[in-house]
């Protein structure tokens, strides 16, 4: 195996790790297990275990967001487009991503590198999210005042949604119904407009 593929295959085992067990789990041992390599080998490529920690975070959420645009990308419509947006954050196939973020927040608490990546990432949702409001202004399908400030709105709201999520509190349709009507008042949609999928 090429130095650049066993490199690769040490961040999918350390992604496949955190995906299961959290950013908490990432160890020289466990990444090495998964990766089926000695635990000396993953400290080769990465002797700070810390940067590992942060290119695996890196890498699940940038690749999330990349996947959401893509299928974005394929919409018509603004209105789509946040349907997507809406449904893909209250979907339960993200909660393992939601999970990691989860981790980083809490671990970037006291390792600023981390936290240095957990804010560009948030950076990069909010430009996202922000970006598509403003597309759906200029189409004349949304009417808002302030873009980034709803956007902050939304993905504070989801952030809040995720958290709860992952200790089953409350009933999670209801709460999707929640964020639909917010996103759709922010954005003076008709009641239920982002109700499709």
């Amino acid at each position: 195996m090429s130095p650049e593929d066993r490199r690769r295959s040490i961040v999918d085992a350390a992604r496949e790790v955190a995906i299961e067990s959290g950013l908490v789990a990432l160890t020289l041992k466990s990444v090495g297990q998964q990766a089926n390599a000695a635990s000396s080998l993953v400290a080769h490529y990465f002797p700070v275990m810390n940067d590992l920690v942060i290119e695996t975070f890196s890498s699940l959420v940038g690749e999330e967001l990349s996947t959401l645009q893509g299928i974005q990308d394929s919409q018509s419509s603004e209105l789509e487009r946040m349907q997507t947006l809406v449904n893909w954050l209250l979907g339960e196939a993200r909660l393992e991503v939601t999970a990691v973020w989860l981790d980083a927040l809490v671990l970037g608490r006291r390792n600023e590198d981390l936290a240095a990546e957990v804010r560009l990432q948030l950076d990069n949702w909010q430009v996202a999210v922000s970006a598509s409001i403003r597309h759906g202004i200029a189409s004349g399908e949304f009417e808002c005042q302030n873009p980034d400030a709803v956007a902050a709105h939304i993905l504070s709201l989801i952030d809040g949604l995720n958290a709860h999520s992952l200790v089953n509190y409350e009933d999670s349709s209801g709460l999707g119904n929640f964020l639909r009507q917010l996103v759709e008042s922010e954005l003076s949609l008709p009641a239920g407009a982002l109700s499709g999928s």
